[in-house]
């Protein structure tokens, strides 16, 4: 029988969205969604799609959710400071969001790369949400979007996972 305590060592990557950023691309396409499909025809719809700032507080419910979908996704590897009370994803003064994750520690993930397909996939999903409200036709394409974006993050992250069972190196 193998001997369970060889484990590879471990190290934690801490993968940072901004806020801000997470906002900018999401008002941006709720924006370019009501100006290509709406703005001619019926400009009262496309104000209404438009994210506004009066918006914001939805916005961050549904980012915040956005983001709890990526760590359940990835719960194998979502490091336990992750579920701490209050610090868990969510740094207020600094206007960020973190997930911490545990890979091993000849891991090829690059935070960068992994944290802009998580900019994506949140970006995609809070759109897709917001718009169902409005426009429910036009969120269902942002839905297959944000449900691709989330499947390449599984993915990237999947091909780090020891081919032993993963509950064995948490």
């Amino acid at each position: 029988m193998k001997d369970l305590k060889t484990h590879k060592k471990m190290k934690d990557i801490v993968i940072t969205l901004k806020k801000d950023a997470l906002r900018y691309s999401i008002d941006y396409m709720t924006y370019k969604v009501a100006k290509v499909h709406f703005s001619d025809q019926t400009p009262e719809l496309a104000a209404e799609v438009a994210s506004t700032p009066s918006d914001q507080d939805y916005m961050d419910e549904l980012t915040e959710s956005g983001l709890e979908n990526v760590r359940g996704e990835l719960r194998w590897c979502v490091a336990d400071k992750n579920r701490v009370a209050g610090d868990d994803c969510v740094c207020p003064a600094r206007g960020e969001y973190d997930i911490v994750l545990r890979v091993r520690d000849d891991s090829s993930v690059d935070p960068q790369t992994l944290g802009r397909m998580i900019h994506d996939y949140v970006a995609f999903y809070v759109a897709y949400r917001y718009l169902l409200l409005t426009v429910p036709a036009v969120a269902a394409s942002l839905a297959a979007l944000a449900d691709a974006e989330l499947n390449k993050v599984y993915n990237h992250v999947r091909e780090e996972m020891p081919a032993t069972n993963p509950l064995l190196w948490k």
